[in-house]
């Protein structure tokens, strides 16, 4: 499954879950992870930071990936009309 970050409690190195997240800016590249050891024996509770969002490869769903993805997916005839509504609008 994409996108599953495993957390590991500090104290025993067993597996921890996420209990809740809280950004701490609009952009959401800093936020508090609090988390909860799954170990019953350690049941430990922690938080950490999340931060330092850097891309290192852009989004292809940018604007023009997404009017590329979105005209892909058109008829031929659905193309030219929305290439005529287009040019009608600029004149």
């Amino acid at each position: 499954m994409a996108g599953v970050m495993k957390i590991e409690c500090p104290a025993c190195h067993y597996r921890a879950a996420i209990r809740k997240t809280v950004w701490q800016d609009d952009a959401k590249t800093l936020a508090a992870v609090y988390c909860t050891c799954k170990n019953p024996d350690c049941n430990m509770r922690f938080t950490f930071n999340l931060t330092d969002l850097r891309v290192t490869s852009p989004s292809d769903l940018q604007t023009d990936g997404v009017v590329k993805a979105l005209l892909q997916r058109l008829k031929p005839d659905e193309k030219q009309m929305a290439l005529d509504i287009l040019l009608s609008d600029g004149a």
